[in-house]
């Protein structure tokens, strides 16, 4: 693990790559980018995450053209793209609306913008084919957007993208207007579109986890205009490097425990409410305050006189059914715990006692920092 953050200028990215040089935007006083440093790598699939007016729309925008940072660079490849017009960065983009034109067939809408860039005929006809057939969409090529379902607006408009032969692609928001089983098959194709174009450099803001954990190849977290954590997806969410990715990826339990000495150099062990702990092996100083992160599906119910390792007692506060599984709300020692279980398992009723156990290897531990350390990536993991 390395920090990165606004420490030396980054280079530029070199192919299809995309770089964030200490990138800061405001709109009339109010910070909306604020020394934002990251690197996407040619052919890579990163996701942009974070709160609502965290910034990462804004950074796409400032990919694309149509934001101009008041300070930093944006390279794309080995080109300084700042004060290139969007029209000139070989960008494709599909945002939350689609925005296809309705008066045009499917086959004009893909076509659009290689007519635009005076593309002869023949290749013109050819991409339409190329990119039509590669979303699934050959069929309907001679309809217009208002005879199509949601997610194959969707379809249409990626594939528009794609036939300019875009450098990189931008996806704002791009399944949010759908509903929920419609969206799942849409993360199943731009899966498959990732993997057909493994040389496409993929830029995806997005406010669903799902979303981001599924199709990103890394995940970067963006809380104030500050880019709180970023690392490979696995990685990020089995061991956060703070607070705030911890609880904003995933949705982690955090208990407040103490460090102590571990027995193992392969292994971690923490004091919580006098019971001692097992966790993933840590750096931190033995006697430092720091925050056990579980998250909901390591939790396993068990019975009240398990002499397995890692076993908190509690009682329960509530119950919620999801059809897939069941979610339960235990307070332990003055914390409260979300539990996942399995929906034909027989649980204690609200206020009864409950006890649950972790696996040592699912759980890790970070810094007991309120601020999630906004201001650095705390790890490139």
């Amino acid at each position: 693990m390395h920090a990165q953050g606004a420490a030396a200028p980054l280079p530029p990215a070199g192919g299809r790559g995309i770089v964030f040089d200490a990138v800061s935007v405001a709109y009339q006083h109010s910070v909306v980018l604020d020394d934002f440093s990251l690197r996407v790598e040619a052919g890579e699939f990163m996701a942009l995450i974070g709160p609502s007016g965290s910034g990462k729309s804004t950074a796409l925008r400032c990919v694309a053209g149509f934001t101009q940072p008041r300070a930093g660079r944006i390279f794309i490849g080995n080109s300084d793209v700042t004060k290139v017009p969007p029209y000139q960065r070989g960008i494709g983009m599909v945002v939350q609306n689609y925005a296809l034109f309705p008066h045009m067939k499917v086959e004009d809408n893909v076509a659009f913008g290689l007519q635009a860039q005076g593309a002869p005929k023949e290749r013109i006809a050819r991409r339409v084919h190329e990119c039509l057939r590669l979303v699934g969409m050959s069929a309907y090529q001679g309809r217009y957007p208002r005879q199509l379902s949601g997610g194959q607006q969707q379809r249409v408009a990626i594939a528009r993208a794609l036939a300019i032969e875009p450098r990189v692609l931008l996806l704002d928001e791009p399944l949010s207007a759908l509903d929920a089983q419609i969206r799942r098959a849409m993360v199943e194709e731009l899966s498959s579109l990732h993997q057909a174009l493994p040389e496409l450099t993929v830029l995806y803001v997005t406010h669903d986890q799902t979303e981001a954990l599924t199709l990103a190849d890394r995940i970067a977290i963006l809380r104030g205009g500050k880019l709180s954590a970023v690392g490979p997806s696995h990685a990020l969410y089995q061991q956060p490097p703070n607070r705030f990715s911890a609880e904003f990826l995933g949705n982690a339990n955090l208990l407040p425990v103490v460090c102590e000495p571990a027995s193992d150099a392969n292994a971690g062990a923490v004091q919580f409410a006098g019971t001692r702990l097992s966790t993933q092996a840590h750096a931190l100083a033995p006697g430092s305050a720091a925050l056990l992160c579980v998250r909901p599906h390591a939790l396993e119910v068990v019975d009240a006189g398990c002499a397995m390792a890692n076993v908190l007692h509690g009682t329960v506060q509530s119950e919620y059914w999801h059809g897939e599984q069941q979610t339960l709300r235990v307070e332990c020692a003055g914390a409260v715990l979300r539990v996942s279980a399995p929906p034909h398992l027989t649980l204690p009723p609200v206020g009864a006692r409950i006890s649950v156990r972790f696996d040592a290897a699912l759980a890790t531990v970070v810094p007991d920092d309120a601020s999630g350390s906004q201001g650095r990536a705390d790890a490139a993991l």
